[in-house]
């Protein structure tokens, strides 16, 4: 029984021990006891840097352009415009010809240096605008002028904040020219 009794001592002894551990039982530190009277001595003598509020970094709003501004959007297509002339004044001067049944035809053609547009509001998400334009030119048929009024008509759709070119057709006297080597050759000058 004294075996017994010396084993359950030394682990009251062990339990003991740790109770007064974990409950903080040993010396305390002079400068965190309450009844101390002493004012705590630096450990550093380097002097203190201030603290600086940081900068905050402020910038002036930029403003946005609103691409479907009406007058951006005639801005827009004011300059479609002339990139177009651009494009199809070299192409209308490129001879065709056509044989009918008694004789062949040379044509070519000129930009008249008019033009004319409309743009309308639609109530399309996709083209939220649309556009009809009119490029005059001067027609010639083995060398000589065709009288009357002609142009090509192209019709535009304002996409994701430009101009997109969708289909053309000559006109004479106001009438369509519906063949379809012409119709093709109308849309061509623009591609």
């Amino acid at each position: 029984m004294n075996g017994t009794k010396k084993y359950f001592n030394s682990i009251g002894l062990i339990i003991l021990l740790l109770v007064q551990f974990i409950a903080g039982c040993g010396e305390k530190s002079p400068n965190l006891s309450s009844t101390s009277t002493q004012t705590p001595v630096p450990t550093s003598t380097q002097t203190p840097v201030p603290t600086v509020p940081p900068v905050t970094n402020v910038q002036t709003p930029v403003a946005q352009e609103d691409a479907n501004d009406p007058k951006i959007v005639r801005e827009r297509f004011e300059q479609k415009l002339k990139e177009d002339i651009e494009r199809i004044s070299p192409k209308l001067k490129e001879k065709r010809s056509k044989t009918y049944s008694d004789q062949t035809y040379v044509y070519t053609a000129e930009y008249a240096g008019k033009q004319s547009f409309d743009i309308k509001k639609s109530d399309s998400i996709v083209s939220p605008y649309i556009a009809v334009a009119r490029y005059y030119i001067n027609w010639y048929a083995n060398g000589k002028i065709v009288p009357g009024t002609m142009y090509i008509q192209a019709n535009y759709a304002y996409q994701d904040g430009q101009w997109v070119f969708k289909d053309a057709m000559r006109f004479s006297e106001d009438k369509a020219n519906t063949e379809p080597e012409i119709i093709a050759w109308a849309n061509s000058l623009f591609q």
